[in-house]
């Protein structure tokens, strides 16, 4: 992980540990982070999803398509539409590809979609993950940022 993905996962892990345990109260990213945030949270869902398709036994895409569809609504903006299918595929794409983005992928979001898409599948994730080891998602939170913190 270069310095630079290490600091936008450990953007998205603190923002999902404090989003946790404030049961998401009124979290609403600025501007300025928004683009690294979606970033760290598409390389956050990449790290997380390629550790359950290693304590499952199942791949990289096993793990995705058996993820239960979550909408946090975070921005709660109207033009920020869910696109739970498209994100999954867009992760698929970015693991296969080393961390590429489709070339598509700018035409298909804007970025308040692109940040909500992202969360959600971080998320996900994570509290698929927590339930996994029998922890809360806010601890895992806290271990996915310190790890990242590490790597800066």
């Amino acid at each position: 992980m270069t310095p630079d993905h290490a600091r936008k996962v450990n953007l998205s892990a603190t923002f999902l540990r404090t989003y946790f345990a404030t049961d998401g109260g009124g979290l609403v990213p600025n501007d300025a982070e928004v683009v690294d945030l979606t970033d760290g949270n598409f390389l956050l869902a990449d790290a997380v999803t390629g550790m359950l398709a290693n304590v499952r036994g199942q791949s990289f895409d096993e793990v995705l398509d058996q993820l239960p569809e979550r909408d946090e609504q975070v921005p709660a903006d109207d033009a920020a539409t869910p696109m739970w299918a498209t994100t999954i595929d867009q992760m698929k794409f970015v693991h296969g590809t080393g961390g590429r983005p489709k070339p598509e992928a700018s035409s298909a979001y804007d970025l308040p979609t692109a940040f909500r898409s992202s969360f959600n599948l971080a998320v996900a994730l994570v509290v698929e993950f927590a339930g996994q080891a029998g922890q809360q998602p806010t601890d895992v939170a806290t271990m996915l940022a310190g790890g990242a913190a590490g790597e800066m």
